[in-house]
This record gives structure tokens, C-alpha cells and sequence, in this order.
């Protein structure tokens, strides 16, 4: 079948979009490290968790790879 030329630019938008869901994964591993050492990040980190979690709620609603 003839795939349209938006239709790559979207998938590897999504791609893009699949790569940064990881660096985000790490990023929240990272974060529960280092306020395990230092308590006095907790409020930040609770800050960047609501952020992060509003972001990843709207994510769990949209399908990875669409057909």
C-alpha cells in the first residue's frame, strides 16, 4: 500500500514522542533516588510528579501508535 508522506512525519513524531515517554521514566527514577537521599526535595519533586503526571494521564488516553 502507498503510504502518504504526512503519515511517516506523524509516526516518527510519535517515535519522538515514545523516546522522550523513556527519558521521562528515567527521569522520574532519578528523581525518587535523590529525594531518598535528600529529604528536602520532596516538595520539589512532588511539584515535578504533578506536572509530569498530568502529562502522562493525557498520554494513557491516546493510543502510542496510531493506524
Amino acid at each position: 500500500m502507498h503510504r502518504p508522506a504526512h503519515h511517516a512525519k506523524f509516526s516518527a513524531t510519535w517515535q519522538a514522542v515514545s523516546m522522550l515517554d523513556n527519558f521521562v521514566h528515567l527521569g522520574l527514577v532519578s528523581l525518587t533516588l535523590l529525594t531518598l537521599l535528600d529529604r528536602r526535595n520532596v516538595m520539589k519533586m512532588l511539584l515535578i510528579y504533578s506536572f509530569l503526571g498530568r502529562f502522562l494521564t493525557y498520554r494513557a488516553f491516546v493510543p502510542l501508535y496510531p493506524s
